[in-house]
């Protein structure tokens, strides 16, 4: 992989790339970041940020905590 990505882009990569770079967002970034780009829009994503859920996920989790709630409520009155 290191051999093909150098001969193709033209840079010197480190013989130990994929330990080295073990995700595709690691590798993307130190690629941009070797050949003088902005590194990819997901890096620079704060890695504690939550994706949006869409208002039928939104629903669906509604429901599944209610379910969850009426048999823990269930089960404390048998």
């Amino acid at each position: 992989m290191r051999n093909r990505l150098e001969a193709s882009l033209g840079i010197t990569l480190p013989v130990a790339l994929v330990w080295a770079y073990p995700t595709i967002s690691d590798l993307a970034t130190v690629l941009c970041e070797r050949m003088d780009y902005a590194p990819p829009a997901a890096a620079e994503q704060n890695s504690d940020a939550q994706p949006e859920l869409s208002d039928e996920e939104m629903d669906l989790l509604s429901d599944l905590v209610d379910a969850s709630e009426l048999e823990a409520v269930t089960r404390g009155e048998s």
